[in-house]
């Protein structure tokens, strides 16, 4: 069979070339990035040759196709590669605790379907309770909108902004919690040694918790 230009064939083309550029440039992808790019565009082949056997000679019901299903894959990597934004009041300094797993909380969702950010404002407490589970991977990263210079800034934890991990007892139940740390430290400043300030938050949420 003729080998004929199709959206999927670009598609693979531009991922196959992609991968040997990450191989072989030195950057900071490197040859483990690059050979699942050229892993990814074989993959796309696929429906490239189902499509050729369900529509047969036809070449635009074909293009259409891959048309549909480029634009369907599209949506998806666009509708759950978002951030939930934590939007705090400004110049606020401290620690953001957000505690997932409350069940009387509400669950971080967006605003409607078209949306793949979620924003949440973030009270004088600084600590945000959800009935959802923590993000993780790839979907639903976690952010701040630091507001402090007059315009927001987006940080994202290791970058602009102190995160850890931690765990909050309370009531006989145990809640995953992820903390951000708003404003200047010293240098020797260390979030696990930092058990004054730490603890008198621990206790802050759970005091809201039981209400």
């Amino acid at each position: 069979m003729k080998l004929k230009i199709t959206p999927l064939i670009i598609v693979t083309a531009a991922l196959v070339a992609f991968g040997i550029y990450c191989i072989f440039s030195g950057s900071n992808l490197g040859p483990p990035e690059g050979f699942i790019f050229i892993f990814l565009g074989a993959v796309v082949l696929l429906p490239h040759f189902l499509f050729r056997v369900i529509f047969k000679a036809n070449i635009w019901q074909q293009i259409i196709a891959e048309l549909v299903l480029l634009s369907v894959v599209y949506f998806f990597i666009y509708k759950f590669n978002g951030e939930i934004i934590l939007h705090p009041e400004k110049n606020y300094k401290g620690y953001i605790y957000v505690v997932y797993g409350v069940n009387k909380a509400p669950e971080l969702r967006t605003r409607n379907i078209f949306e793949h950010n979620i924003d949440v404002n973030v009270n004088t407490s600084g600590i945000l309770f959800t009935s959802g589970k923590r993000p993780g991977g790839w979907f639903n990263r976690l952010a701040v909108a630091d507001s402090s210079n007059g315009k927001a800034t987006f940080l994202v934890p290791g970058y602009g902004v102190i995160f850890a991990n931690d765990t909050l007892r309370c009531g006989g139940k145990k809640y995953l919690v992820d903390v951000f740390l708003m404003g200047k430290q010293m240098p020797q400043w260390r979030f696990m040694t930092d058990t004054l300030n730490r603890g008198a938050k621990m206790k802050q949420a759970c005091e809201l918790l039981r209400k």
